[in-house]
């Protein structure tokens, strides 16, 4: 008996050294567990504030991106303006050019109908004064070759042009008034 008491004295003893050992393994393990559940809900506060200094960096982002888009749309728009106006001045400047010079070619080209139609005017009164010159010298020069029965070569009566511009005749007037309502038409 002394034996078995003994026996059971020594299992009795490793056993609670066991319990002892597996007491201290469960307060190690546990306060394992307290410590990974105070770092876990650490890391989770520190995640979620990390989470919301990142959507807070993403809104302040957006407003700067938002902001650079609207200076930059305002920016194209006065350059578009700017270019527009400057295509405006430039066209204007080019149209009134090309009126000026339109009215220019319409004023020669009014001078040059008067000028046609005076030579035509004097041409003919040449024509009649070269006839009415021969038949002169013809009736009066006794059938004999005299200096005007052989024609004028040239426009001796008339040797300048006349100044259409200045000239103050009524049918030239008249003229001028019809050619300035066919312009106008």
């Amino acid at each position: 008996m002394n034996e078995n008491l003994r026996r059971e004295a020594e299992i009795s003893k490793s056993r609670e050294s066991e319990a002892r050992v597996f007491g201290q393994e469960n307060r190690t393990l546990k306060k394992l567990l307290e410590d990974k559940t105070e770092d876990h809900s650490t890391y989770k506060g520190d995640q979620n504030r990390l989470i919301q200094n990142l959507r807070l960096q993403l809104d302040e982002t957006k407003e700067i991106v938002e902001r650079i888009r609207e200076t930059k749309d305002r920016e194209n728009k006065r350059m578009r303006e700017k270019v527009d106006d400057e295509k405006r001045k430039e066209a204007e400047k080019y149209q009134f050019e090309y009126d000026k010079l339109r009215e220019e070619i319409q004023l020669f080209a009014r001078k040059l109908g008067q000028e046609e139609n005076l030579n035509k005017q004097l041409s003919m009164l040449n024509y009649k004064l070269n006839n009415n010159l021969s038949d002169l010298g013809r009736d009066f020069g006794n059938k004999e070759d005299d200096l005007f029965s052989k024609g004028v070569k040239s426009s001796v009566f008339y040797p300048s042009a006349h100044d259409v511009d200045n000239d103050t005749t009524d049918q030239l007037y008249q003229r001028k008034k019809a050619w300035a309502e066919l312009e106008r038409e």
